[in-house]
């Protein structure tokens, strides 16, 4: 975990308009988005959300500087969620036959 110092730095990284801008487009409070920045906070979770969609990029990225999964990776994650024991097994059977 970062820093809400490091946090903020992040943010300031990837934002490409005002604040004032980001916080009228997303529904967020400016002055309590003022005021986390000032007292070096986190800024709450639904605040947090809206920022990260704001900059294009995923809460944990902000939160830890991870990257998360690529585009083509989740899409399948989310495949294999919803996909049923039969599917999963033959999954299973062709990852093995290509270790």
């Amino acid at each position: 975990m970062i820093s809400p110092y490091q946090f903020w730095q992040r943010f300031d990284e990837l934002k490409k308009e005002s604040m004032k801008d980001i916080c009228r487009k997303y529904g967020i409070r400016y002055d309590r988005l003022l005021h986390n920045r000032s007292d070096c906070r986190f800024p709450k979770a639904e605040d947090l959300l809206a920022l990260s969609e704001a900059v294009g990029t995923s809460a944990e990225y902000l939160l830890t500087g991870r990257k998360g999964y690529p585009d083509r990776v989740r899409s399948i994650a989310d495949k294999l969620i919803q996909a049923d024991d039969a599917l999963l097994e033959k999954i299973e059977k062709l990852i093995a036959a290509t270790n």
